[in-house]
């Protein structure tokens, strides 16, 4: 049985196998914390496997709403323009979601890949910075 914090993260329907879980405080990003906090509700930072999934969630983030940015699994911190998952370490598949010219390393600072609402898609945005984050939980 797994043990989701309800009062921390809202809770996506099932899509195939699996439940995504959107953090509802905002906060600065960290990469790290943020992952071992959706392994805390046993799953880990998302990680799109497909254009499929992707829209998924970007509609269940869009539903659910309170901030601009939705931080994901994808960085590219060990090697600038080589997009990874954070806690599998597999490279990021080509998505179609990226936003219009993203990613774009922007003065060359952004190694972190969030859902960015008023964009409509996928950004590469300075880890940092404040939002909320998305874990991915496998049901079976």
């Amino acid at each position: 049985m797994l043990a989701i914090d309800k009062c921390s993260f809202d809770v996506s329907d099932i899509s195939k196998g699996r439940v995504y879980l959107a953090s509802k405080a905002q906060a600065a990003f960290n990469i790290g914390a943020a992952n071992q906090a959706c392994k805390s509700s046993g799953g880990y930072l998302v990680e799109f496997d497909d254009d499929e999934e992707y829209q998924f969630v970007y509609d269940f983030v869009t539903r659910t709403g309170g901030a601009n940015t939705f931080w994901t699994g994808g960085n590219d911190i060990a090697t600038e323009g080589h997009f990874v998952y954070f806690n599998s370490k597999r490279p990021v598949p080509t998505l179609t979601g990226w936003a219009g010219g993203q990613p774009d390393d922007y003065a060359r600072s952004e190694d972190c890949m969030e859902i960015r609402l008023n964009f409509r898609g996928l950004n590469d945005w300075v880890c940092s910075q404040t939002g909320k984050f998305v874990c991915e939980v496998e049901l079976y």
